[in-house]
């Protein structure tokens, strides 16, 4: 059983081993992409793709909840080569033993 996340600000909780994955709409063509930035202790990355369309994507972002604690997962929007973001994307995902 896999936790979808697609608002910011979400709080979850997830059993150790358990999946969470987070969508987010990219527009491909304007060189924005969500970037992660912070992954907590709690979650691993297991897979981070774009699919495609003629001009809009959606960033699929696939995390598993490894041991126990809250971890605080951040992404944002911004263009590789700029330091500033345009959008930020936080969610606090409660890794807990028993769910």
């Amino acid at each position: 059983m896999a936790v979808e996340i697609t608002a910011s600000g979400t709080r979850v909780e997830a059993a150790p081993g358990e999946e969470i994955v987070i969508r987010l709409t990219e527009n491909t063509t304007t060189g924005y992409q969500w970037t992660i930035m912070d992954l907590g202790r709690h979650v691993e990355l297991v897979d981070d793709e774009l699919t495609e369309t003629r001009s809009n994507g959606e960033r699929v972002i696939r995390l598993r909840a490894t041991d126990p604690g809250l971890s605080k997962v951040r992404l944002e929007l911004k263009r590789p080569w700029e330091r500033t973001q345009i959008e930020r994307f936080e969610v606090q995902v409660d890794v807990s033993a028993v769910r």
